[in-house]
């Protein structure tokens, strides 16, 4: 595996070395949450999502969940949590169907133990994932992985 490297001053594992040099990078990381804050002060749409099909680590959903704590940081863990659920489905035209739990809607979820709506990392506590409505335990996710 690659060894990681550190932007500014937060230690980042999603930015590897062999992509460029770090000297390239130097704040690379703060000019995005600046101008991620700035979008989302002003009323801009801020949609997450983690792109990281051509990068193999860290494996999908857990770039997501680094990506989610990096969105926090600049627009708060609400706002963080919406990105990633109500303001994407939104963006994609389908909020009939997914982006929050209700009844009707296609319910892929999590439980954690804790509150991400005040510390996203939370979302590192994970209990149970549902998928469909189908519930997968950790084992069987580890399992997959």
């Amino acid at each position: 595996m690659p060894e990681t490297l550190q932007i500014g001053g937060m230690p980042d594992w999603d930015i590897h070395n062999w992509f460029f040099e770090a000297s390239q990078g130097a704040g690379a990381l703060e000019k995005h949450q600046e101008v991620t804050r700035l979008l989302h002060e002003r009323g801009g749409i801020v949609v997450g999502g983690t792109d990281c099909g051509a990068i193999p680590f860290p494996p999908p959903g857990f770039s997501l969940l680094r990506e989610i704590e990096l969105l926090s940081d600049s627009m708060g863990a609400i706002g963080a949590l919406k990105s990633v659920t109500s303001t994407a489905a939104r963006y994609l035209r389908s909020e009939d169907e997914i982006g929050i739990i209700k009844e009707g809607n296609r319910a892929d979820f999590l439980i954690v133990d804790g509150d991400p709506t005040n510390d996203v990392t939370d979302l590192r506590k994970l209990e149970d994932t549902y998928v469909g409505g189908v519930r997968h335990t950790q084992s069987k996710l580890r399992a997959l992985l």
